[in-house]
C-alpha cells in the first residue's frame, strides 16, 4: 500500500488560489464584447469640438479623391456604376472603373449573359466552357487562357493589348483581384493573393468586394476611419487613430512619417 503524504497548507493555499484564477479565467474567457466595446477600453473619449470637426471632415470626405475607390468599389461589387455620381470629384473616372471590374466579376463568375460588350461575352463564354481557342483574337485567347490558368504576366500583356494601351498597375492588379477572388469562392484571400502589388488608393478593392455588410455600412466605418485620420494627423493626435477600424488605415494613422492616407 502507498502512502501519500498530506499536502502541506501553504501548498493547498496555492493550489486554492490556482484554481480560483483559472475558473474566473474561463468566465471571462466567456464573455462576449463587441467592437465597439472593445473601442471604447481603449480610446481617449473625444471632446464635442472634436466631434464637430470629424463630422466636418467626414463631408469634406464623402465626395473627394480620397473616397473615390470606396464608391468605385461599392458601385462595381452592388452592379450600379450610377452610384458614382454622388461623387463631385472623380466622378467618371469611378464610372469607367467600376464597368470595367462588373465586367471581370461577370466573367469570373460565369453570368456571361451579363456582359455587353460582345468581345467581353465571347471571352466569357469561352473560358466558362474551356474553349480558348475557339476565340479569333491573340489577346482574346490570351486573356482567356490566363483566366484559366492563372498566368499574371500573360493577362497582364493581354489586357493591355485590349486597352489599346498599358494599363496603369494599380488598375490591372485591381481587376486580377477582384477576378481570382470570385473564381475561387468569393475568397478575400485570393483576391488578395492576386492583387498584393496595389500601392495607394486601390488598396482597399478586396476589403470593399468581400465585405459582407451593406454598402451603407461600409462606406459609414470608411468615412469614419478617414476622418479619425485626418483629425490624428492634424492635432498630432496618435490616440484618435484608436477609433480606427480599418488595419491598414490605423497603421498609416499610428505612423509619424505618413501625412496624407495615400502617399
Amino acid at each position: 500500500m502507498v502512502h501519500i503524504k498530506p499536502m502541506k497548507k501553504f501548498t493547498l493555499i496555492l493550489l486554492s488560489l490556482t484554481l480560483t484564477g483559472l475558473v474566473f479565467g474561463f468566465a471571462r474567457t466567456g464573455e462576449t464584447t463587441t467592437p465597439e466595446e472593445h473601442l471604447s477600453q481603449r480610446a481617449v473619449p473625444i471632446t464635442p469640438e472634436q466631434e464637430k470637426e470629424i463630422e466636418a471632415i467626414k463631408e469634406g470626405i464623402r465626395k473627394s479623391y480620397d473616397f473615390q475607390y470606396i464608391v468605385t468599389f461599392t458601385a462595381a461589387r452592388e452592379g450600379n456604376p450610377d452610384m458614382c455620381k454622388e461623387l463631385n470629384e472623380g466622378g467618371e473616372t469611378c464610372e469607367e472603373l467600376a464597368k470595367a471590374l462588373i465586367v471581370i466579376k461577370n466573367e469570373a463568375e460565369g453570368n456571361c449573359n451579363d456582359v455587353k460588350k460582345e468581345y467581353a461575352r465571347n471571352i466569357c463564354n469561352a473560358y466558362k466552357t474551356n474553349t480558348c481557342q475557339s476565340l479569333k483574337e491573340a489577346a482574346h485567347r490570351d486573356i482567356c487562357t490566363a483566366f484559366l490558368t492563372d498566368n499574371l504576366p500573360l493577362a497582364s500583356q493581354a489586357l493591355d493589348i485590349i486597352a489599346g494601351r498599358p494599363l496603369d498597375r494599380n488598375e490591372y492588379y485591381m481587376q486580377m483581384g477582384v477576378f481570382f477572388g470570385y473564381k475561387y469562392y468569393r475568397s478575400k484571400l485570393a483576391c488578395e493573393k492576386f492583387s498584393k502589388g496595389i500601392k495607394g488608393k486601390g488598396e482597399t478593392v478586396c476589403d470593399v468586394f468581400f465585405d459582407t455588410r451593406r454598402p451603407s455600412e461600409i462606406a459609414e466605418q470608411y468615412l469614419n476611419d478617414f476622418a479619425y485620420f485626418y483629425a490624428a494627423k492634424n492635432h498630432n493626435s496618435p490616440d484618435l487613430c484608436e477609433y480606427i477600424q480599418d488595419p491598414k488605415t490605423k497603421t498609416k494613422c499610428l505612423d509619424k512619417k505618413v501625412k496624407t492616407l495615400y502617399q
